[in-house]
């Protein structure tokens, strides 16, 4: 009756619409462009200069001072340091929740002018970088150990391990076995850096049998001109929170996984485990997917929720609910061979196109089963009603199935790497679900909903 008198209007009608188009044209003139999505930079890098100092002195003076205040600042996932001769690095990463992220850089600005009142007064520039992206695809952090040669030797193994395996490239261990030596010339002390291809396996008498030359060249045994007092030092220390670590990074071969690297690391680590005490982190884009994966997998629930809520309060029947979720299982047969087909990983994309596709593909069995209960409200057994159902949605659905995958083909053949993967699991999940749909939701619907026998006219009282 209101669409009768809608039309009676066709002026008006199209008044209406031709004024909600102009406003929408004019909406579309001012927006504000993007031409990229907005990138929130998660990940900063501070850098201390501190001339002449040692890298122990960089690790006590710098490093430790500035990790405490950043300690402080709420925003900060963690902070993993690196000391030098002569300067400090501290990598910094904000949570994965922070997406305001100039705020939370000018906290830890702030964090960083307190820490500075505690430096010594010959401290250099201090600056941070809040504009880096994260590159390694997998970081493994080792730590436990307070020795640095011991945890240096542990990362040179890992290192070792993700080298034999064939899907890495550009395996690199942050820092080296490189040590120092200071020698004491009376009470002025002399900071003389020594690089060898031995390392520490070089001998102490063979440092201090080391020649000075003059600006004639004339060779000047060292121990003739000075005592020498000579200890080990670390020429680098690496810190995480404060906690002494080295980290080895890596990056994926095309076509290689996350979950392929592990396993071949974790089967060498099986048959040569770290020593005791030490303990092994993971990080990257390895560490950011599997935490990606876990926030999906915590928020699906709140949306299954929702979709038994709704399907209940259109059918009222449990029974029915269930004949929907059919479809669900259904889809999965065509996901992963679509997948591999494909040639797609099942990622982080991947699994958000099978939430989709939950939310998909259960729409062609509410369509027949809404078409199936229309018909037996009107008398018609459960087979009949099957069977016109069947045949008036069989061709609206697959109208429907064609258009979204025609709509979803042109991102399953992009060049991107981000699209496919979601785009190839809604596609051969729709299709399969939708084949398998007509064939088994009237099969499962005549066999489990009852319809009750009518009781005749001139039945007694």
């Amino acid at each position: 009756m209101t669409t009768r008198r809608l039309l009676s209007f066709q002026r008006l009608l199209g008044m209406v619409v031709t004024m909600l188009c102009l406003l929408g044209i004019a909406a579309y003139s001012t927006m504000p462009r993007q031409e990229d999505p907005s990138f929130p930079y998660r990940a900063g890098l501070v850098s201390v200069v501190y001339p002449g100092a040692s890298a122990a002195d960089i690790e006590r003076l710098v490093l430790q001072p500035l990790t405490d205040e950043l300690r402080q600042v709420e925003e900060l996932d963690y902070s993993q340091g690196i000391a030098r001769t002569g300067v400090a690095l501290l990598s910094l990463r904000l949570k994965d929740t922070i997406y305001e992220t100039d705020p939370a850089w000018d906290r830890v600005r702030r964090a960083m002018d307190r820490a500075r009142r505690d430096f010594p007064d010959d401290v250099g520039l201090m600056a941070l970088d809040d504009r880096l992206i994260d590159i390694p695809a997998i970081v493994l952090a080792v730590a436990g150990s307070p020795s640095v040669t011991e945890l240096t030797a542990v990362a040179e193994r890992l290192k070792q391990n993700l080298g034999d395996i064939s899907g890495l490239s550009r395996v690199e261990l942050d820092g080296d076995s490189d040590e120092q030596i200071t020698l004491a010339l009376e009470d002025d002390p002399i900071p003389l850096v020594l690089r060898s291809r031995e390392g520490t396996a070089i001998s102490l008498e063979r440092l201090l049998s080391v020649n000075i030359y003059n600006r004639q060249g004339d060779a000047i045994p060292l121990a003739a001109l000075a005592s020498v007092d000579t200890r080990w030092e670390a020429a680098v220390m690496y810190s995480r929170n404060g906690v002494p670590i080295n980290t080895v990074a890596a990056n994926l071969v095309t076509g290689f996984s996350f979950s392929q690297a592990l396993d071949g690391m974790n089967r060498a680590l099986e048959s040569d485990p770290l020593p005791p005490g030490t303990r092994l982190e993971l990080g990257g884009d390895a560490k950011g997917s599997g935490d990606a994966n876990s926030a999906l997998l915590k928020a699906a629930p709140i949306g299954i929720l929702l979709l038994l809520f709704f399907l209940l309060l259109q059918f009222n029947s449990f029974r029915r609910v269930g004949i929907i979720l059919l479809t669900v299982p259904l889809a999965t047969v065509g996901i992963f061979p679509g997948l591999v087909l494909s040639g797609s990983p099942f990622g982080f994309q991947s699994l958000l196109g099978v939430i989709a596709l939950v939310g998909i593909v259960v729409n062609n069995a509410i369509v027949l089963l809404d078409v199936m209960d229309r018909e037996l409200d009107n008398g018609h057994d459960i087979f009949n009603a099957v069977r016109k159902a069947v045949e008036q949605r069989t061709r609206p659905i697959l109208l429907t199935t064609a258009t979204t995958v025609a709509g979803l083909l042109p991102l399953a053949f992009s060049s991107s790497t981000l699209w496919p993967p979601m785009a190839w699991a809604i596609i051969s999940g729709l299709l399969a679900s939708t084949v398998l749909t007509l064939l088994m939701i009237p099969a499962v619907c005549s066999l489990l909903i009852k319809v009750p026998v009518a009781e005749p006219d001139n039945s007694p009282a």
